[in-house]
């Protein structure tokens, strides 16, 4: 009996200890929680001149002649873009494909060889200043454009004051592309 009453009370106090432990484990908590949150992905919207395209048109060039102009390029978004342009579907067009007839009428497109094309950006000083036919196919990087900034970009030409009666009703005719990529 002496061997029950010990192991009664040695069950007794480890019991009266257990509970008492447990109220010494007892820890402090807080939860905070953020409602309403939102991921929003940023914009590239490009503007040239205001619009969605870039509109050159040169006509009556001959020997001698130059011009540029200025098309303001804007990145309408809110992030900043890597500017490229290109020059797609080139094509020399002869006085005769233009209807042109006369002494001076020929078969062959002979403009793009006397006439330098320009392009130059403020963005990074970045000039292209030769024949279209031998723009970059990789097109031209023209800089970093920031989120709503403008930057004017200018398009210039010169006919070549030897070019001669060969380049009389012909004409080049190019699409200009420009592109607007994420920087990153």
């Amino acid at each position: 009996m002496v061997n029950k009453s010990i192991f009664l009370s040695l069950l007794l106090i480890g019991v009266v200890a257990a509970s008492a432990g447990a109220g010494t484990w007892a820890t402090f908590s807080d939860t905070e929680t953020s409602a309403g949150n939102t991921f929003t992905a940023g914009t590239l919207d490009l503007k040239v001149a205001g619009a969605d395209s870039i509109p050159v048109v040169l006509e009556d060039v001959y020997p001698g002649k130059t011009g540029s102009t200025t098309v303001p390029v804007t990145n309408n978004g809110d992030i900043d873009g890597n500017l490229t342009l290109f020059v797609e579907n080139l094509a020399q067009n002869s006085s005769e494909h233009n209807g042109v007839t006369g002494d001076f009428a020929d078969s062959t497109g002979n403009l793009d060889a006397e006439m330098t094309f320009t392009v130059t950006s403020p963005l990074t000083g970045v000039a292209f200043n030769n024949k279209l036919s031998e723009f970059p196919s990789t097109g031209l990087i023209l800089g970093t454009l920031g989120g709503g900034v403008t930057a004017n970009i200018t398009v210039g030409y010169v006919v070549s004051p030897d070019a001669g009666n060969n380049i009389q009703g012909d004409s080049t005719t190019f699409d200009l592309k420009l592109m607007l990529v994420q920087s990153v």
